[in-house]
């Protein structure tokens, strides 16, 4: 009986030692802000996606954050002209639209060429935010490229997931 009694309380006490969810993760931590907060982990195995039609969370995986700025400058663009610039594209990778945030400098445009370099959509800026919608374009890499006056100012490569 003694013995039934010891093999019960190490049963608990190594029970109450463990983590759910637990893995060998690289690194993580907390973060909080006015909007909340949120613990994450980089290195995670698993993970569960969650759609609805305001947009897609990935929940318990860190995703990459894929934003690749090929080019800041061109030789016939004045550095100074190209550092000035703001622009940022977000999210990627991206479901069916990319958000191009700019300073809302004049003369801004911008396009969208796949990875052959065909050219899909060539418009011009005329809001900080643009709104670049991919509806009916499949899974695949894009370019986006910002141009001042005719001149490429920033190149961005964007991955299209479903």
């Amino acid at each position: 009986m003694k013995k039934v009694f010891t093999l019960l309380y190490l049963f608990f006490i190594s029970c109450s030692s463990l983590y759910a969810q637990t893995g060998p993760v690289a690194s993580g931590g907390e973060a909080t802000g006015t909007g909340g907060a949120v613990s994450y982990s980089i290195g995670e195995v698993d993970y569960i996606n969650t759609n609805n039609a305001n947009g897609m969370i990935t929940e318990g995986v860190q995703q990459p954050y894929e934003i690749y700025v090929l080019s800041n400058q061109q030789t016939n663009v004045p550095s100074t002209v190209a550092n000035e610039i703001y622009c940022v594209m977000a999210p990627n990778p991206f479901a069916d639209h990319v958000v191009l945030t700019t300073d809302g400098s004049k003369g801004l445009s911008y396009s969208v060429s796949d990875i052959a370099g065909r050219m899909i959509v060539q418009k011009p800026i005329s809001e900080k935010e643009t709104d670049i919608k991919f509806p009916s374009q499949s899974s695949a890499i894009y370019f986006i490229n910002v141009y001042q006056n005719a001149n490429l100012v920033k190149s961005f490569k964007a991955v299209k997931r479903k």
